[in-house]
């Protein structure tokens, strides 16, 4: 597919340049970049986070919501719309490098791999896409759409698609080398990997109300162990020490055994946990369903701290260094200090947000735009100090 051009001018808006140039996020053209940082989706960001007051860099307009979190790579950010376009963009001035135009919009947030960018799209295809020339290497067509981000281990992409499949894909060629049937449906949960095995959650299409946590052995292709739980699972688990951390949504934030699936403790919120989980430094930093950010101790599930800064679900959490940072459903970027939990400054970006941010050389990315159906413009802000 031919990438579609456009001029800078009409959908860039330039505001505030007052930070240095960013340097680029990955050097190495065979280092991976993938959704909440690394295979194992803890939401550690590289950073360094933003010091001084928050300021706006530069905003880009899309036709539709941005709900997916962006990666940066080598000077680029690259990010999916809700207008069926993938974007790539000057790291520093938010100005087009190309625009690749998918058959529905993007839900899933990109890879990179070898210089090859791998999303899914709400047709139920996913693309591979030429990082430098925006050109189409491949596809790969599931039976539904594919909400969740891939991961890459050594020439292996995984995914998970709303049919209820977990896709074991050749990352050259895009030929399917397995998929294991998770007897659910695969929203938003991407699968994180840590020592050949991918955990991904899924909510049952068969059993009301009830989700599925799956570990699956990437060479073989098959289930190592699940677990059942009392609500669907709506955000992608994190790996870390050993356990595997995830979120249902019938209020519980669950830490299973790593290489069992035994429950090691289980959390209760009354509001429910509905982000993804991030885990740094022997904590655990997730969002509720009614608002508040929490901190929990990764080993034995002791809440420490909680901050009310939404009147409903925000984003999942980004961690670097001492702050995390979350956006709520208004738009509004947050910094909180990781060790008592008190805002350090908040931006108003004025548009609901669904995406996680990503921090890299002091500078914050965060997609916005109404989360129905794709309905409004989008915009993706980066913000500086």
């Amino acid at each position: 597919m031919t990438p579609m051009l456009r001029p800078s001018s009409l959908a860039v808006v330039l505001f505030l340049m007052l930070a240095p140039t960013a340097t680029a996020l990955q050097s190495d053209p065979f280092s991976d970049v993938l959704y909440r940082g690394n295979l194992q989706r803890t939401g550690e960001q590289d950073g360094p986070g933003l010091t001084g007051d928050p300021l706006l860099r530069w905003r880009f307009q899309t036709g539709g919501p941005i709900v997916v979190s962006p990666i940066l790579v080598d000077g680029v950010v690259y990010v999916g719309s809700w207008d069926h376009n993938l974007y790539a963009l000057e790291e520093a001035t938010g100005e087009i490098r190309w625009v690749f135009r998918a058959g529905a919009g993007f839900f899933s947030s990109p890879a990179y791999h070898q210089g090859v960018l791998f999303a899914g799209g709400n047709d139920g295809v996913l693309y591979a896409i030429d990082a430098e020339t925006g050109l189409e290497k491949w596809r790969f067509k599931a039976d539904e759409p594919i909400w969740s981000s891939p991961a890459l281990v050594d020439g292996l992409l995984v995914v998970g698609g709303i049919d209820g499949f977990v896709y074991g894909l050749e990352s050259e060629s895009g030929e399917l080398l397995w998929k294991i049937d998770t007897e659910g449906m695969i929203w938003a949960s991407s699968p994180a990997v840590d020592d050949g095995v991918a955990y991904i959650g899924a909510s049952a299409i068969d059993t009301e109300g009830k989700g599925r946590v799956m570990a699956i052995d990437l060479k073989a292709g098959t289930e190592k162990w699940s677990v059942f739980t009392h609500g669907g699972i709506y955000n992608s688990p994190a790996v870390a020490e050993g356990n595997v951390y995830v979120a249902s949504q019938d209020g519980t934030l669950h830490a299973y055994d790593e290489a069992t699936g035994d429950e090691v403790w289980s959390l209760n919120e009354s509001g429910g946990y509905g982000s993804s989980p991030a885990i740094s430094q022997g904590m655990v930093y997730v969002s509720t369903r009614d608002g508040y950010l929490e901190r929990i101790d990764a080993t034995n599930g002791t809440r420490l701290w909680r901050l009310h800064y939404s009147r409903k679900l925000g984003s999942s959490p980004a961690v670097v260094g001492d702050l995390t940072y979350v956006v709520n459903n208004n738009g509004e970027l947050w910094a909180v200090n990781t060790v008592d939990g008190q805002p350090k400054w908040g931006y108003p970006t004025g548009s609901e947000a669904a995406g996680s941010p990503v921090v890299f050389d002091g500078v914050v990315y965060v997609g916005t735009g109404k989360h129905n159906l794709g309905e409004g413009e989008g915009f993706l802000y980066a913000i500086s100090s």
